[in-house]
């Protein structure tokens, strides 16, 4: 599946939003309407502006992800780096070199991926789970985790509060999750579908200059 290419295509702003939908179900006895959960957890949207396209290969990288995208048809990972909202104590975890050697004083490669694992089985449309982090590290809650699920692919999830190694988050588990599975905290990422493709790109002024400001949805189904 193809990934949008964040570090050729720098957005000035990025706006994730985890889109409820919800049931209004009329002004109650104390003047106060409660609204309702249609589906227990959301879907993500995320919209990018201020990508400006000032190089040919810019405009023909635009082009070339058009076609593939089919105008919202075909489904694209989006990812977001998390930086310094990500509390890792160790940036790095160390690598071998392919034959699973070291280099020749000892030392290793610097991995980049920053992770847990889960700690036991959560069920499909759960809320909440266990997360085993490395030592060290500790969640306050508001951070952002994925999860590549076997059968639904690549998964947004948000926390909303840690107690002990047991967090809540939004929305509910798209798929459900095994003991050990990896849990990546950075990048971050989501298979989603192009909501705006006759908008996302500018028309090209003088022949060379251009701009994006796509705007993409989660995938409701397994891609």
């Amino acid at each position: 599946m193809d990934h949008w290419p964040c570090k050729l295509f720098p957005a000035v702003e990025v706006n994730w939003r985890l889109v409820r939908r919800t049931t209004q179900p009329g002004v109650n006895v104390d003047a106060g309407v409660r609204p309702g959960y249609l589906n227990g957890g959301g879907y993500w949207t995320c919209e990018m502006s201020g990508i400006w396209l000032r190089k040919q290969d810019q405009i023909m990288l635009a082009r070339a992800l058009d076609t593939l995208m089919d105008g919202g048809a075909a489904p694209i990972v989006i990812t977001s780096c998390e930086g310094a909202r990500v509390p890792w104590t160790r940036d790095l975890d160390p690598v071998h070199h392919s034959d699973q050697a070291p280099f020749s004083d000892g030392a290793l490669y610097s991995g980049r991926k920053r992770c847990g694992t889960s700690e036991h089985y959560a069920p499909l449309r759960a809320t909440s789970m266990q997360i085993l982090l490395p030592d060290g590290v500790a969640l306050k809650g508001g951070e952002v985790f994925s999860i590549l699920h076997p059968r639904m692919g690549l998964r947004r999830y948000q926390i909303g509060r840690v107690h002990g190694s047991t967090v809540t988050f939004r929305p509910e588990l798209r798929e459900a999750v095994m003991p050990g599975t990896p849990i990546q905290f950075d990048p971050v990422g989501s298979v989603m579908q192009l909501a705006n493709g006759h908008e996302s790109m500018s028309a090209i002024r003088l022949g060379r200059f251009a701009d994006l400001a796509p705007v993409f949805v989660e995938v409701p189904y397994a891609p």
